[in-house]
């Protein structure tokens, strides 16, 4: 169980600055409760992921065999040390 803090905006706050409050509630993961006339009308809550980051050898060893020969470039690549010529 998460413990989150809450807070509390206007439906006028919310139109005026809604960047702001999706800011807090996404970075600072708060939870922000909307009020209309004084009254409770939504609740907007920060999504929650605990699905662990993939390093890039993982997702390298995973599509690495959707494209044929992917893991060949190295073999074609050379150093092409004549490419400028000059003519004097």
């Amino acid at each position: 169980m998460y413990i989150m803090d809450t807070f509390t905006v206007t439906a006028t706050e919310l139109k005026n600055n809604p960047s702001e409050i999706i800011n807090r509630v996404h970075y600072e993961k708060q939870t922000a409760f909307i009020k209309r006339y004084g009254k409770i009308i939504a609740r907007m809550t920060p999504e929650i992921n605990d699905k662990p980051k993939e390093s890039f050898n993982e997702i390298w060893d995973r599509y690495a065999g959707a494209i044929p020969g992917i893991s060949d470039v190295k073999k074609f690549r050379t150093l092409n040390t004549h490419r400028f010529k000059l003519k004097i």
